[in-house]
């Protein structure tokens, strides 16, 4: 791909000015890429982008020009394409604080970057940026390669700040908020409250009307007052904000649990744990490759 071989020039001209001791005579430092991170590509650009002209000075006396892959111009527009795909990564790979509901966001300001973006340059970016156009194309194709999951749109709505769903169309907010309505259904964990520790056998129809007032809690009531609660402080995280809402909404409050700060849920038993059936078949399989290898 062009761009593979793009970066591969760019690779080349960090190791030879590092070789050459050309980077000692760099105002700032030049940054290497990493295979295994490709950020690190992002960080080595601007590097480059920082000291190209001091390069460009130095490979000339030299008479080296020809390790420049292409002009300024080229490596400006190259960067500029790329840098929010960087920005998205950072984001949404931090471990400290929820990002399930920054995913949705994210891929849109990606979709009308890519969609939005004109490459002049380079044949190299302008194949770059179709190839990103198919992957998160302007409007929604079957099969797509790249799609927001439920899930991602669920999380978006139970952030307080991104209620209203301002990155999606009007006739996907009912969708999107059934979608929630059944996640609720779903949840067998109990609403916190006072718990009864007896229950008597039989009601009469007042103290029936006063048990159901007091413990019955719909999924459109929690909903409702959700929608009509005042936008959150910026000053807040997202779970402080919730720990607010704990006894205003208290089943959302219990599925955001679950949904954005479930920090447990890769290591839990179930996928941790192999049955003796499936140990089996595992080592049957691993037994039958090496059998034929």
């Amino acid at each position: 791909m062009p761009l593979v071989k793009l970066i591969e020039k760019y690779q080349k001209l960090v190791t030879h000015c590092k070789q050459t001791y050309i980077a000692r005579l760099m105002s700032r430092k030049l940054v290497p890429a990493c295979p295994t991170r490709w950020n690190t590509n992002m960080d080595m650009l601007n590097s480059i982008r920082e000291n190209y002209n001091e390069i460009e000075t130095i490979l000339r006396d030299c008479d080296e020009v020809h390790f420049l892959p292409g002009p300024k111009a080229l490596l400006e527009e190259f960067a500029e394409f790329l840098k929010p795909f960087k920005d998205a990564t950072v984001v949404l790979s931090v471990d400290t604080s929820p990002t399930l509901h920054l995913v949705s966001l994210y891929y849109y300001k990606l979709r009308r970057h890519v969609n939005t973006f004109s490459a002049t340059n380079s044949a190299a970016l302008r194949a770059l940026v179709d190839h990103a156009k198919k992957v998160v194309p302007a409007k929604l194709v079957v099969p797509a390669k790249l799609v927001v999951d439920d899930i991602h749109k669920v999380a978006m709505f139970l952030n307080p700040a991104s209620k209203h769903l301002p990155v999606f169309e009007a006739h996907e907010t009912p969708a999107i908020q059934a979608r929630l309505a059944k996640l609720l259904k779903k949840q067998d964990a109990p609403v916190s409250g006072p718990v009864r520790v007896e229950k008597p056998s039989s009601f009469g129809a007042d103290k029936l009307l006063v048990y159901a007032e007091d413990t019955a809690v719909t999924e459109s009531d929690d909903l409702d007052t959700y929608l009509k609660l005042p936008p959150p402080s910026s000053a807040k995280s997202l779970l402080q904000t919730w720990e607010d809402y704990k006894d205003v909404v208290p089943q959302l409050k219990l599925l955001v649990n679950r949904i954005l700060c479930d920090a447990g849920n890769i290591f839990t038993d179930r996928r941790t744990s192999l049955s003796a059936d499936k140990l089996d078949d595992l080592l049957f399989l691993k037994w039958n490759l090496t059998i034929q290898e």
